[in-house]
């Protein structure tokens, strides 16, 4: 009778070593088997892909002799399996094809060694070997890439930093330490908020919400009150960083501490504005004669119509119609006074440039109006050739005026040296195009050479003698410039001067 028990152990030992024996052979890992002194006995296709090497070459080997994991230092490692512990190489460099065949081929490795053990005493050993190169240079060329953007970024004078959408930094560059005054590893982690102070932050958040919910480019500039109460003006970029899954969880940002730059502005604005104010001071000095006679006449008319009145009232003349039409007749001349006094204190009050839009045809007529003095003691007739329906202009009324009077000013001078039978200024305004208007002052002067012509809007340049201090025309090219538009002159000697200028509308 057979002896099932027998048999079936040994179907299930032949079973047992056919499923080992396949594990063993498919295992995309290449597996070593050795004996406890280290020499291999078996190895799967795995192994003899990754060195190279046929089983019978394997046969040879012994791996507690391999001069490269005793040279790395890793060879204890492999022994504490060998004696028994379960040991966990990590990554390691080796040359797979040296010790075996010969050949030239650096991997990156990880390996387990694994004692079998029967009745307490370790019988074969299972050495796993995992190929990582892949993975390894794959974290090197990541790691660079981090160090060279790193290295990159800390040499930038501009904060730049990741922000998650919780507002925590997840990254920033040194500048960072430099600007906050403490290490990059403590502010990774903080908020915004926590970092910069809740009323700094609560200027840029809706910006930074805009980034994270509709995906577009967001740019703050404008002064910022940091936690420590300092003031910086700064101009800062947000850029949204969508994930792999199409998800904005984190934007860029960058900043710029603009604070030095924009007080050299502010310097130069006051300096500008005072030397706006001077020329001013010089057209009103310029003008003074004529401003005395505008003032004269309603006031002279005041005067004598009051006197009218009052001669009526004491002869007891009781013509209403005649008393009221001079009563009239006053208020209109103190009305008329009033208007000339009030532009004449805007033109010289100083004040912040203020832009708005203005119909440039009626700032044109009243500039005109308010140099008609000028223009009847030098018997000069102005005629304006002004384009109905102009777009509004978007500037400052008072500086675009001060540009006007001023190239008056000098076109009436430049006929009085002329001492010509023409003594004739053309003012046109003309449609540049949907951008801007265009205003041509041509007089018939004296003109200019070349040379001359080259500098006149040079500071300090004056033609004009003692009289002039050189700084109308470069003060007008400054304030049309700052109004982003462009001024130049044409003149020929002996014919007369064109000055042209244009001015952006208001959209």
């Amino acid at each position: 009778m057979p002896n099932t028990y027998i048999e079936n152990s040994e179907k299930l030992l032949g079973y047992s070593d056919t499923v080992f024996r396949g594990i063993f052979e498919q295992s995309p890992l290449s597996i070593q088997i050795s004996s406890p002194t280290g020499w291999i006995l078996h190895a799967n296709k795995a192994c003899e892909q990754l060195f190279g090497a046929s089983t019978e070459m394997f046969k040879g080997y012994n791996i507690l002799h391999d001069r490269q994991l005793c040279a790395s230092g890793l060879i204890h490692q492999f022994e504490k399996g060998f004696a028994g512990e379960t040991a966990a190489i990590p990554a390691f460099k080796y040359n797979v094809g040296s010790e075996v065949t010969g050949t030239q081929d650096m991997r990156w490795l990880r390996a387990i060694v694994y004692p079998v053990m029967d009745q307490g005493v370790v019988s074969e050993i299972i050495i796993i070997h995992e190929d990582i190169t892949s993975q390894v240079e794959a974290e090197i060329i990541q790691r660079e890439r981090k160090n060279r953007l790193r290295k990159i970024t800390d040499s930038m004078p501009a904060l730049i930093a990741v922000v998650g959408k919780d507002y925590r930094y997840r990254f920033c560059n040194h500048t960072y330490e430099v600007w906050f005054g403490m290490p990059v590893e403590k502010i990774v982690g903080m908020t915004i908020g926590d970092l910069i102070g809740t009323a700094g932050f609560h200027r840029i958040k809706e910006k930074f919400d805009a980034v994270i919910t509709t995906g577009s480019t967001e740019n703050y500039e404008g002064y910022i009150i940091y936690s420590d109460g300092s003031a910086r003006y700064i101009s800062a970029t947000m850029l949204p960083n969508v994930n792999e899954d199409n998800q904005i969880d984190e934007l860029f940002l960058l900043v710029n501490d603009r604070t030095t730059q924009k007080e050299a502005e502010e310097e130069a604005q006051h300096h500008q504005t005072e030397l706006a104010h001077l020329a001013r001071m010089s057209s009103i000095s310029e003008l003074a004669t004529g401003l005395a006679h505008e003032l004269n006449q309603p006031l002279t008319t005041i005067k004598l119509l009051s006197r009218i009145g009052l001669l009526q009232l004491e002869a007891e003349i009781t013509d209403h119609d005649k008393l009221y039409e001079a009563l009239e007749n006053i208020g209109a001349e103190a009305i008329r006074a009033g208007e000339i006094i009030r532009h004449l204190r805007r033109l010289v009050a100083k004040k912040n440039p203020k832009r708005e839009q203005i119909n440039l045809n009626t700032l044109i007529t009243e500039t005109v109006s308010f140099v008609g003095t000028e223009t009847k003691d030098a018997s000069v007739i102005v005629e304006l050739d002004l384009e109905e329906n102009l777009p509004e202009v978007f500037v400052d009324g008072i500086q675009i005026q001060q540009v006007l009077i001023n190239l008056l000013l000098n076109s009436i001078d430049a006929i009085r040296k002329a001492n010509t039978g023409k003594r004739k200024i053309i003012i046109t305004s003309r449609h540049e195009d949907r951008k801007q208007a265009r205003v041509t002052i041509t007089d018939t002067g004296c003109g200019m050479d070349n040379d001359t012509l080259d500098l006149i809007f040079n500071s300090f340049f004056t033609t004009k003698g003692e009289k002039g201090i050189g700084i109308g025309l470069s003060i007008c090219r400054s304030l049309i410039e700052r109004h982003d538009g462009e001024i130049h002159a044409e003149s020929t000697l002996g014919k007369g001067t064109t000055l042209t200028f244009t001015l952006p509308y208001a959209h």
